[in-house]
């Protein structure tokens, strides 16, 4: 019982010391060096400004109209449900054609859609390269109209795109 009476004494007098005041004045001051040197970091590397600029950009642009969205998907599913080859690929372009105007909607800038997904972050969007991909199908489709057409393709494809709407809020 002595000792941590002792302890506890020893505890006090060195949180009323000198000693203990010059050590939270040099926190302090150590502190806030360290958020001076993260401001000015973050403002080298523009991330500030660009998260500043992303930010107004969605502020400002207009709702997705999502009631819209969910018809031309459910268009592209009954495409996609039938047997015929021509169908599944008009069902594809037009998914492209939808993550087009949802990109330009949410405020991603460029004339094409290769231009927008080219501008995007990873970070902004966890589906990009997915985006990338069901994409790549599309414009090798567009190449090459006498492709044969697989169902197996086609699945894939518009999973990639019913995953990324998904993502986007647009699908449950």
């Amino acid at each position: 019982m002595l000792e941590v009476t002792k302890i506890a004494n020893f505890i006090n007098s060195f949180l009323d010391s000198g000693l203990f005041l010059a050590l939270q004045i040099l926190g302090g001051i150590v502190s806030v060096l360290f958020v001076w040197a993260i401001i000015v970091l973050a403002h080298k590397n523009g991330n500030i400004e660009r998260q500043i600029r992303d930010l107004l950009t969605a502020w400002n642009k207009s709702p997705i109209p999502k009631h819209k969205m969910i018809k031309r998907w459910e268009s592209i599913m009954k495409r996609v449900e039938g047997d015929n080859p021509d169908e599944w690929r008009t069902a594809i372009f037009e998914a492209d054609f939808m993550l087009d105007e949802i990109l330009k909607k949410i405020g991603y800038k460029g004339v094409t859609l290769d231009e927008r997904l080219e501008n995007i972050r990873p970070q902004q969007f966890p589906s990009l390269q997915d985006a990338w991909r069901a994409h790549r199908v599309t414009e090798f489709l567009a190449e090459d109209t006498s492709y044969p057409l697989t169902r197996e393709v086609v699945d894939e494809t518009v999973r990639i795109y019913r995953s990324i709407f998904t993502e986007t809020g647009i699908l449950l």
